[in-house]
């Protein structure tokens, strides 16, 4: 698939669902997020309020970060197509490295600023905590750690899958003699090779949790190793479907094969009906050991719960992926352009990306004492973080460009 509205609305959309989720992470939600709310706050998360956004971060989780991978592998092989293998680099560092050095340097610092500032009432001083702060980089901080992870898979596709001229050569005349002797063009994946896919991200994280369990990340990328199989897995497809296969996204994998996932989530929900049916009492006293007790053992660990759970995200997160490649690349809404008036919202997604941390805290700690439910503070949250995200991304990007400063956000 040529790069089209619909699969830069795609990254639009993944990028508005990253900020959401991000924004829910202190009112309940699951994950790590520089801004906390004191245990006396109004914004503390709470019962019904903290089930709900675990779900939909848990949900998230499975294929959000694996999708841009995906989008992302497909857009570099196109790129390779087109380069030599010295630009393709030369362009990744820019785009990719550099922001990732810059926010993990700069970035951690001015959130702390935000917090002490806007939540706390101290001076901002954000000079003197960026300059504190600097001293302990040790690797990719914060969001950006995506940033760092995908330019380590392109250098690694380019110094060893890079295609040369002369491969472009025989591949392309390989498939014009397909074409003339009437042979069929593989076009899909095989059921074999995508449940090969799914047992190994599976088998993979499984066994990576044994050491860094969710919520302990790899230095210096950044990265939580659990979930790294599925982004490897999701990257490796995206190159294989532009470069071996030639065809879109959306046709990679067969309506019928969906089914495979499908058992699999079958399986998983009748699993976690019977857990709760074992432990059956009050509505609560189900919550406390199905949100705890249960998901620290899904961490990682020699458990049948953390092996349920590593099959419980991949086949999730293959069956929401699916669909959404076919949503976006079959409605008339998502193929047009997304915009706001004349500034074009797929344009600037990367640096809502890059910027949407310290919006988002900064929001937070402004409505700090605010009393109303986490689920209404998050969306509230979500929503502003978004405009303020694309508002100051813009900005920064035409600042840039006016200073003469291009090709990296």
């Amino acid at each position: 698939m040529a790069r089209t509205h619909s699969l830069d609305n795609l990254r639009t959309f993944l990028t508005v669902l990253v900020i959401f989720h991000h924004a829910s992470i202190p009112y309940g939600g699951l994950g790590s997020w520089p801004y906390k709310p004191y245990s006396w706050s109004p914004s503390a998360p709470s019962g019904l309020s903290s089930f709900f956004l675990a779900v939909f971060n848990v949900t998230n989780q499975t294929f959000f970060m694996a999708l841009f991978f995906l989008i992302s592998g497909y857009f570099s092989a196109i790129s390779a197509s087109k380069r030599p293998r010295g630009i393709f680099l030369k362009e990744k560092a820019k785009r990719l490295g550099v922001p990732c050095m810059m926010y993990s340097i700069l970035g951690p610092g001015v959130v702390e600023a935000i917090i002490a500032c806007v939540r706390d009432g101290g001076p901002i001083n954000t000079v003197e905590r960026v300059v504190k702060r600097v001293g302990r980089v040790r690797g990719a901080r914060g969001p950006v750690w995506y940033c760092g992870v995908l330019f380590v898979f392109d250098a690694v596709f380019a110094l060893t899958f890079y295609p040369t001229a002369a491969q472009k050569d025989s591949e392309e005349k390989e498939r014009d003699r397909q074409v003339k002797e009437g042979r069929p063009q593989k076009s899909h994946l095989s059921d074999r090779v995508i449940f090969a896919g799914l047992a190994f991200s599976v088998l993979a994280s499984f066994l990576l949790r044994l050491r860094w369990p969710i919520g302990t990340t790899f230095t210096p990328l950044g990265v939580e190793m659990g979930f790294l199989p599925q982004y490897v897995v999701y990257y490796a497809t995206g190159i294989y479907a532009q470069r071996t296969l030639k065809t879109e996204l959306q046709r990679l994998v067969p309506r019928k094969s969906i089914r495979i996932p499908r058992t699999l989530i079958a399986l998983e929900i009748m699993r976690a009906v019977l857990y709760i049916t074992l432990n059956a009492g009050f509505y609560f006293a189900i919550l406390k050991p199905w949100t705890h007790e249960t998901l620290d053992r899904a961490r990682g660990g020699w458990n049948p719960i953390a092996l349920w759970y590593g099959i419980f995200n991949e086949a999730l997160g293959f069956v929401l992926c699916v669909p959404l490649l076919r949503l976006f690349s079959e409605k008339e809404w998502a193929k047009r352009k997304w915009a706001v008036g004349r500034v074009d919202l797929a344009r600037w997604n990367y640096a809502a990306f890059l910027v949407h941390a310290p919006v988002v805290v900064g929001l937070q700690c402004m409505m700090d004492r605010w009393a109303i439910p986490g689920m209404t503070k998050s969306a509230i949250v979500g929503s502003l973080g978004c405009v303020g995200s694309w508002a100051v991304g813009f900005g920064l990007g035409r600042g840039l460009e006016r200073m003469g400063v291009r090709g990296y956000i």
